[in-house]
């Protein structure tokens, strides 16, 4: 009764070993997916930051906008990695528009019209980023899309130069 009990208890843990030898590649593989993902989301989440502060920044000074050397500077004083990104400003044609208010300078008194003209310079800034995976398996999913095997994401924001000479009033 023993010698049966002893046997069937190691079958038992010679069938544990045998399904955690099997299941042991799939979790790793699961593991190195999150990685690699999370590589990906912490890489686009960065790239957005600093796009939304760089159309901070020349929406400020806007001759930064013109410059592409003092953007990167002003993005590498913020964090000294995003000195190592690609960056592309594009300008656009400078725009006009006019508009009216209404003024109502009393409460008996008529309101008044007044004709305000604005300019603008819209733009746009492209930052782009390009590195390794963590693991095989990111690279190995890239080649398998038709990437060349890298970790690479791009992040695009806009803005307008506000190009509006004295008052508008």
């Amino acid at each position: 009764m023993n010698a049966l009990a002893n046997s069937r208890a190691r079958s038992e843990e010679g069938a544990a070993v045998v399904e955690a030898v099997f299941a042991l590649p799939l979790v790793l593989l699961m593991v190195a997916g999150v990685l690699d993902l999370s590589a990906l989301v912490k890489c686009r989440l960065s790239l957005d930051s600093a796009a939304t502060a760089a159309v901070r920044y020349c929406m400020d000074i806007p001759e930064a906008a013109g410059d592409p050397a003092a953007l990167r500077s002003y993005l590498a004083s913020i964090d000294p990695a995003y000195a190592e990104l690609g960056l592309s400003v594009s300008l656009g044609a400078e725009e006009s528009r006019s508009y009216t208010h209404i003024v109502y300078p009393g409460v008996s008194e008529a309101a008044v019209r007044r004709e305000s003209r604005c300019t603008y310079q819209p733009f746009s800034v492209e930052l782009s980023y390009t590195g390794s995976y963590y693991t095989l398996v990111g690279r190995g999913i890239s080649l398998a899309a038709g990437g060349d095997g890298s970790l690479s994401a791009r992040c695009r924001e806009s803005g307008c130069i506000d190009r509006t000479d004295g008052s508008t009033w």
